[in-house]
């Protein structure tokens, strides 16, 4: 059985991770009352918390083969472009549309369609998010291998 030597640490370590977050599941659970605790931890998160959470939403299969991929093509100019595109997205949503969100108590961006606009709007942008996350899924899939 060559190459089965730390299969039982490994196993033993996936084990203990899903311990560890079932643990902390049932510790955060008995804090959740509403939909605003659970969807945004009752807008109480501190940003030192908040930055890395959404910066981990992310990160995944397409960025790293993106990245990679532009790198090759483009050299360092292209990785920048990438990080600091998405950063400044970031930013500016937090300067102007968190404000907004908070003062109106909106949980998703489709509650401001949906109160701006009507529940058609809302409707009609869900289906398009949806659809857009078909895409994304389909990107992390490809790159995932």
């Amino acid at each position: 059985m060559d190459g089965y030597e730390y299969s039982g640490l490994i196993v033993g370590g996936i084990v203990l991770i899903l311990i560890v977050r079932i643990i902390i599941g049932y510790w955060a659970s008995r804090r959740v009352e509403t939909t605003n605790d659970y969807v945004l931890a009752g807008r109480r998160l501190p940003i030192w918390m908040a930055a890395p959470s959404i910066m981990a939403t992310w990160f995944a299969a397409e960025t790293l083969m993106g990245s990679s991929s532009e790198a090759y093509s483009y050299g360092l100019q292209g990785v920048i472009f990438d990080p600091f595109g998405a950063t400044m997205c970031l930013v500016l949503s937090g300067f102007l549309v968190v404000r907004l969100a908070r003062r109106a108590q909106y949980i998703t961006i489709m509650d401001f369609f949906q109160h701006r606009y009507g529940t058609a709007m809302s409707v009609m942008g869900s289906v398009a998010q949806i659809i857009s996350y078909f895409g994304w899924t389909a990107a992390q899939i490809v790159a995932g291998g």
